[in-house]
């Protein structure tokens, strides 16, 4: 499995602006994969032995922009390509997901209609959003069973709703970003970006499926 591991996060190197966060990022990914319970930066870093260190290094990665997500889970979109057919479309699956967060200070972070609430009951959680694209990996040739692997994420924030008596001008730039930031129209700014990625990939000719989840079509 560590030798799988390697392979992908070898080639995950120019993701990252310096050669020490992707080291540190690469501990923190070996941790995820073993630590239990939630997985914050603390608990990937007590599932590697790192519970006595400094942990202002670890929270530095993910700050400042210091990698690119996308090319982050570029070798991933690659590996799926390169495990399927020459003729077998690339199946791809679009939807929103929220992560729950506690504090109110965390960039992006708002309350959220709780998806998992009974029908019968609004229930509102604070979370952040993102937008997540997976591929399907059938585990076999012809009709079977499909592992979904990530190859996209995105963090889709909702602004700031200005003060009541807040100026106009305030509120139309909040009306303009409102409209930019709607969550169908990210995932669509996400498939067109996909379609690229395959382009650069040279995978071109291959066709391809998109499949909408029910959260998608409804919005």
């Amino acid at each position: 499995m560590i030798e799988a591991f390697d392979s992908l996060w070898d080639q995950t190197r120019p993701a990252f602006k310096q050669e020490r966060p992707w080291r540190r990022a690469r501990t923190l990914a070996l941790g995820a994969l073993v630590a239990l319970g939630r997985h914050t930066v603390s608990g990937m870093r007590n599932a590697t032995g790192q519970q006595c260190a400094d942990w202002s290094a670890a929270y530095r990665v993910f700050a400042h922009e210091r990698f690119d997500t996308g090319a982050l889970l570029a070798p991933a979109r690659r590996d799926v390509l390169g495990r399927l057919g020459g003729n077998q479309p690339l199946v791809v699956m679009l939807d929103d997901t929220l992560l729950r967060k506690r504090g109110r200070k965390i960039a992006g972070t708002g309350w959220r209609r709780d998806p998992l609430g009974p029908p019968f009951c609004n229930n509102f959680i604070w979370a952040q959003r993102f937008v997540q694209v997976a591929a399907a990996l059938p585990e076999g040739p012809g009709p079977s069973r499909a592992r979904a692997i990530p190859i996209d994420l995105l963090h889709c924030p909702s602004p700031r709703k200005p003060r009541r008596n807040a100026p106009e001008a305030q509120w139309e730039q909040y009306r303009r970003d409102a409209r930019a930031s709607r969550i169908s129209l990210r995932g669509a700014e996400r498939v067109v970006a996909l379609r690229s990625a395959l382009d650069a990939d040279g995978q071109g000719g291959r066709f391809w499926w998109y499949r909408p989840t029910a959260a998608s079509l409804t919005r």
